[in-house]
């Protein structure tokens, strides 16, 4: 980049050199960009140096492997423009992209750095079921939120459990009768892989003591009065009491 002196000389006799002229020489269209990883739909911005000014000049989000005639966006650079800056909101598509400066039609002529579209970091919302009895059998934790992936893992404190993708929003694990081993909580989280991803928050589920019924007498007259007491309930709506023969 700079500039260089040109001259015409003619060789005696006669002859001589001419006046001189000045040929600039340009840095060549380059764009830098402002981040160089984002998550699904996330800003970023390019800015463009140096660019030739054409009124025809323009500039396309593409994906890195894509052909020249296949873009996302596009925007003119504006004719005498050299410098300018552009904002676009990213694909929800996880991948790598970057942006372009054509000249004259489909010649490229500048190309940004690629730009990473990352998984999200996975957030867990609910479980269901949230608790269950200390010595309880195996069973399939639902587990709710967003940002699920194919690949996302449930882990039952830390530890892989074997996972079904559902939906965006929905897994399902598979909770091992080990597991209810003993009184007290798990943390239950979900485990997205790199690159990006990440573990959500934790939600506890909570492993009780079985439910119990106890009296307040075990024998009475008949026609008089007996109070039975639960203990560790479920708690569902539907969850009821009855008094039957033993036997029954």
């Amino acid at each position: 980049a700079g500039s260089a002196e040109i001259i015409v000389f003619t060789s005696a006799p006669g002859g001589g050199t001419s006046n001189t002229m000045t040929l600039p020489i340009d840095p060549p269209p380059s764009i830098s960009v402002s981040a160089s990883t984002v998550a699904p739909g996330g800003s970023v911005t390019m800015t463009l140096a140096n660019g030739f000014g054409g009124a025809t000049d323009w500039l396309a989000l593409a994906a890195t492997s894509a052909s020249n005639t296949s873009y996302l966006q596009w925007t003119y650079v504006g004719a005498g423009v050299t410098t300018r800056t552009w904002t676009v909101t990213m694909p929800s598509t996880v991948g790598t992209y970057e942006f372009r400066l054509f000249k004259s039609g489909y010649t490229r002529v500048a190309t940004s750095p690629a730009i990473t579209v990352l998984p999200p970091a996975p957030v867990a919302t609910s479980l269901s079921p949230a608790a269950a009895a200390v010595g309880g059998a195996a069973f399939t934790l639902t587990v709710n939120g967003s940002n699920f992936l194919a690949s996302s893992v449930v882990r039952w404190n830390g530890e892989d459990r074997a996972t079904t993708y559902v939906s965006a929003s929905q897994l399902r694990a598979a909770v091992s009768a080990s597991d209810l081993a003993s009184v007290g909580t798990a943390a239950v989280t979900v485990f997205n892989p790199a690159p990006g991803g990440g573990t959500s928050a934790a939600l506890t589920f909570t492993i009780s003591q079985p439910p119990s019924l106890s009296v307040s007498a075990t024998s009475a007259v008949g026609g008089t009065q007996v109070t039975v007491t639960l203990a560790n309930g479920y708690g569902g709506s539907t969850d009821w009491l009855a008094l039957a023969s033993a036997s029954a």
